[in-house]
C-alpha cells in the first residue's frame, strides 16, 4: 500500500514512516503548514491568507474538499490490480483544465464546498479504503491539499 504499509518479504519500509518515527515529518509539517499563510503551495502562488476566509484561484481554505472516493477499476492494470485503486478525488483543482473529464467535480467550487472535511476524516476514508483490499491510495488533483494530506497521515500512524 502506498499510504499504509505491510511488512514484506523484501522488509521495505517507505521513507514517511522513517520521517514519522524520527520527528522529521513533523518539522517538515509545521514548515509546510505556514505556507498556508500566504499560500504558494501550487505553481499559481496566489499568496493569499487561507488560514483566515480568503482564497486564491482554487477557492480552497485549510481543509481538505473530497468530492469523491472509490474503488477504481480503470486505471493501468499495474496500479488498479485485481482490488481496485482507492482513489480520492479532491475538489476545486487548481489547474483549471478546460478539458478537464472531471470538470463536475473537480472546478464546481460553489457546489463542491459541501463536501469540505477535515484531515481526520480524509484518513478514515483512507483507512475505509484499505479495508476494502484496495491495492494502493491514488489522490486525484491532490496539489492545493497538501498540507492537510500529509496532516491525514500523520493521524494514520496513530490509528493504524
Amino acid at each position: 500500500m502506498a499510504l499504509y504499509y505491510r511488512k514484506s518479504k523484501m522488509n521495505f519500509t517507505p521513507s514517511y514512516i522513517s520521517l514519522l518515527n524520527s520527528g522529521e515529518f513533523n518539522e517538515r509539517l509545521k514548515n509546510l503548514d505556514q505556507l498556508m499563510a500566504n499560500c504558494t503551495i501550487c505553481p499559481h502562488g496566489c499568496q493569499v491568507d487561507r488560514k483566515t476566509v480568503e482564497t486564491g484561484l482554487c477557492k480552497s481554505g485549510i481543509n481538505p474538499i473530497i468530492s469523491s472516493y472509490t474503488l477504481h477499476y480503470g486505471e493501468e492494470p499495474i496500479i488498479s490490480g485485481t482490488n481496485g485503486a482507492g482513489n480520492i478525488f479532491f475538489g476545486n483543482c487548481n489547474l483549471k483544465c478546460v478539458y478537464c473529464q472531471n470538470y463536475e467535480i473537480s472546478q464546481n467550487w460553489k457546489t463542491e464546498k459541501k463536501f469540505e472535511t477535515s484531515p481526520e476524516k480524509l484518513a478514515e476514508i483512507m483507512l475505509l479504503l484499505q479495508s476494502r483490499k484496495a491495492h494502493n491510495i491514488g489522490l486525484v488533483s491532490p496539489t492545493h491539499f497538501s498540507i492537510p494530506i500529509l496532516k491525514a497521515i500523520k493521524l494514520l500512524q496513530r490509528m493504524v
